[in-house]
């Protein structure tokens, strides 16, 4: 389970991020959690404290009772020197260094029309580091793999048995494991979208979508064309930025 913490005065604001989450994790909320905070108190530092799982926060640089960066300095006094801490913020100021000293934040954000893709990216940065460890574990011909899930490029159904190939950049292996059970497994990873009934894309991995070819193209140059008609639609939604910003 992965806990975002959003701390930010504003309910708009607040709104805004909630809508960008949403877009970016896209699967059930039954494999995140998300904690919403309009101030800062030694109730609020409590409640901070009891959330359980691997955290991402996201604050606001002028959070009320506080501010971002000495929010962002107890949480490493705290000995959390790991979770991603992404500051908010519409000021330069906190571009200051005596200001951010020791936070060992992930990024800083302005809260401008920029926002939504620089908020898209760095939350690829920060899922990608608190799930650094995720893997896909599988043997064969009495090999065991284990594929960190960032060098997975797409999963193929082969028509000849039921096994599948894994594709990353430099290799390709063999699993005998139906597409549907590893569907079961990457579903709640949002990295992972099933284009058509043999196969699985890693997004994050995808160059680009060629919809009138129905082509995709990863990142070394792999293609494949297995997106049903249904999901053409979807796919484009998934990899564009189409959130308005208010």
């Amino acid at each position: 389970m992965i806990s975002f913490i959003i701390c930010e005065k504003d309910k708009k604001q607040r709104e805004l991020y909630l809508k960008i989450l949403k877009k970016f994790l896209y699967t059930s909320s039954d494999y995140y959690d998300v904690y919403e905070f309009d101030k800062f108190s030694k109730n609020t530092e409590k409640e901070i404290e009891k959330i359980e799982g691997k955290r991402v926060y996201l604050i606001d640089a002028d959070f009320p009772g506080t501010n971002g960066a000495t929010l962002a300095r107890k949480i490493r006094e705290n000995k959390d020197l790991l979770s991603p801490i992404i500051l908010t913020t519409n000021s330069e100021k906190i571009c200051v260094p005596e200001f951010i000293k020791n936070t060992l934040l992930l990024n800083i954000i302005y809260k401008n029309k920029d926002i939504i893709k620089e908020l898209l990216e760095t939350l690829k940065t920060a899922y990608k580091m608190v799930t650094q460890y995720s893997v896909l574990t599988f043997t064969s011909f009495d090999e065991t793999y284990r594929l960190p899930y960032d060098d997975i490029y797409y999963i193929e159904k082969n028509t000849n048995d039921d096994s599948v190939t894994i594709y990353t950049k430099d290799d390709s292996y063999i699993d005998y494991v139906s597409i549907k059970k590893l569907e079961k497994i990457l579903i709640k990873d949002p990295r992972f979208f099933k284009s058509h009934r043999s196969c699985i894309l890693n997004l994050y991995n995808v160059l680009c979508y060629n919809h009138k070819e129905n082509l995709v193209i990863f990142k070394n140059g792999t293609k494949t064309d297995l997106v049903c008609r249904s999901k053409k639609k979807l796919l484009k939604k998934r990899l564009a930025e189409d959130i308005s910003y208010e």
